[in-house]
This record gives structure tokens, sequence and C-alpha cells, in this order.
């Protein structure tokens, strides 16, 4: 494992600081600045929702919220037209805000995500496996509508891992 932070801890410490300043010429460091840049030619060459997601992620905004659920909704109709979805335009968009939710929030409600259930009134975990996630950490995708939930999940994830490559690749 390296010290060096990941492309997206990078973009959190950029969304968070007001100390954007570049450096120009031969070894020039990357600075926050520069991330911010490659993000935002990275969303451009990529669909919407992709650089929102990872937007969201940083700052965590009510205006980034709503951004990025309505890309999210307009994935969802993509994907309902691509996969033939028998969902109502309501059930539709209901199902993209259920995915958006459970992909910024992955966690397991129950045991925080840690796969094991914690003993009342102690700070230690049981032996047993978590109920609700059945000791994977994640938050269940519901039933109602998991199929479509979860392929906006893996959409959201793929564009994701995407947008994180082409700014990795804009920094070099």
């Amino acid at each position: 494992m390296s010290d060096k932070p990941s492309i997206h801890e990078r973009l959190v410490s950029a969304f968070a600081t007001r100390a954007l300043s570049l450096e120009v010429g031969p070894g020039a460091r990357c600075l926050d600045a520069d991330h911010v840049m490659a993000l935002g030619m990275a969303a451009h060459w990529l669909p919407p929702a992709a650089g929102e997601t990872i937007r969201l992620q940083a700052s965590s905004t009510q205006v980034g919220y709503r951004t990025t659920r309505n890309a999210t909704r307009r994935l969802a109709w993509r994907l309902a037209k691509m996969r033939g979805w028998t969902l109502s335009a309501r059930n539709v968009e209901r199902a993209a805000d259920l995915a958006l939710a459970h992909y910024m929030f992955p966690s397991c409600p129950e045991c925080s995500g840690r796969g094991f259930e914690v003993l009342d009134g102690a700070p230690v975990l049981s032996g047993r496996a978590c109920r609700a996630c059945h000791g994977s950490g994640k938050r269940p995708v519901q039933a109602r509508w998991h199929d479509e939930i979860v392929a906006v999940i893996a959409e959201l994830e793929t564009m994701t891992e995407r947008t994180e490559r082409v700014v990795r690749r804009l920094l070099r």
C-alpha cells in the first residue's frame, strides 16, 4: 500500500481547500488546482454522471446532490431504454435515486460497515455476522427494483473508475 494519496483523496482535498494556486514550468508540482482542472476536462469527455458523482463525493453540497441526482436519473433512463425495463417513469427515477443513495453511502447502517454485530453497551464486535448485510459490510440493495438498482450502481462505479483513470492520465 502506498502513502501517496489516491486521485479521489486528492480531489476531496482540492474541493475543501481555498488555496487553488498553480505552479508553471519545468519541475512544477501537481497541486489541488491541477486536480480540479483535470476533473473538469475529464467530465467534458465522459458521460455527465461520471464527473458529477466524483464532484458530489468530494464537495457534498446540496446543489451538487441535485445535479448528480439529475445526471443519475438520465443515466437510469438510458439504461431503461437499452435494457427494456418495464418500470413506469416515476419508478425509473425512484430506482435511480435509490441507486445513488446506495452508491454514495454503501456501508450497512446496522453494523456501520464492520460486517459483525456490535455487543450492546460495549464497543466490542461479536463473533456473529451482521444480520442485515450477512457479513459483507455493505448495505443490502432493496428487493423491489433490485436488478435495476444494481445496474445503475454498476454503471456509476464504472464511470467513476473511468473518470479517475482519465484524471490520472491528464496529470502525468
